[in-house]
């Protein structure tokens, strides 16, 4: 099982990569996957357009973190502060 909960995978018999969260690629065609994920991709001419289609109309790739805040796009704690 992947350390990431989302993010791009290649099923072993897809011919491209897929974006999945929780298993569930966005595309809808492949679920169950419990294999590597990445998240550097989604501009590469070879990733699935379906996945690259639904992963840009996300509320998350929607609204960008603000520069000062605690969290990623996915609700991820990017640090904490400690004020004594």
């Amino acid at each position: 099982m992947s350390t990431y909960e989302h993010g791009w995978g290649w099923p072993l018999r897809a011919n491209k990569p897929h974006y999945f969260i929780e298993g569930s690629s966005l595309c809808g065609r492949w679920n169950g996957y419990g294999g590597p994920l990445e998240s550097g991709r989604g501009r590469d001419q070879h990733d699935c357009q379906a996945c690259v289609s639904a992963l840009a109309k996300s509320p998350a790739a929607q609204a960008p973190a603000a520069p000062d805040a605690t969290t990623d796009a996915f609700g991820g704690v990017l640090h904490t502060e400690v004020r004594h």
